[in-house]
């Protein structure tokens, strides 16, 4: 992986999709954008063989993995940390806010994406424990077969976002 000059920030609040555009030069196959939320976004898309540049949100961001017709080699550097990983349908990966992360892979596959902005999560966790007790972690490709269903399920019901 070459490491990329200049790090891409962006804020899916703000930004929108306009965000997206700039990371992937296209729009995503459909996003919750038209949707207005103010901290919340949804995107779903597929990904050609290919990669990312090093990017930083200001959002935290979830991707689940819900179409890999293949497993695929992803080399992904999260704040610095490279890891080559395999990525197969199920995948999840989680990238805390302000959090550089950029990826290489070698097969195409459909993910969901989702940005959460990070006061209004702490808030919600606020609501359940000390939030002084939670930290969010980044996680490189994990298996997750509970956060794979709700990510085909928020897939399925893509209509009710726009």
């Amino acid at each position: 992986m070459q490491e990329s000059p200049e790090c891409l920030k962006v804020n899916f609040v703000k930004e929108r999709e306009e965000a997206y555009k700039r990371i992937y030069q296209r729009s995503p196959i459909v996003s919750s954008t038209s949707v207005g939320w103010d901290n919340l976004g949804i995107a779903y898309d597929w990904y050609p063989v290919g990669g990312m540049p090093k990017v930083i949100s200001k959002q935290h961001a979830v991707g689940i993995f819900t179409d890999v017709p293949s497993p695929a080699i992803t080399k992904r550097q999260i704040n610095g940390h490279l890891k080559e990983e395999q990525v197969v349908q199920g995948s999840c990966v989680i990238v805390p806010a302000n959090t550089s992360q950029q990826a290489e892979w070698n097969k195409g596959s459909g993910a969901l994406t989702i940005a959460v902005d990070p006061t209004i999560f702490a808030q919600t966790i606020y609501e359940v424990v000390d939030p002084d007790s939670i930290e969010l972690l980044p996680q490189f490709a994990t298996s997750d077969s509970l956060v794979y269903q709700l990510g085909v399920a928020l897939k399925s019901f893509n209509s009710t976002w726009y």
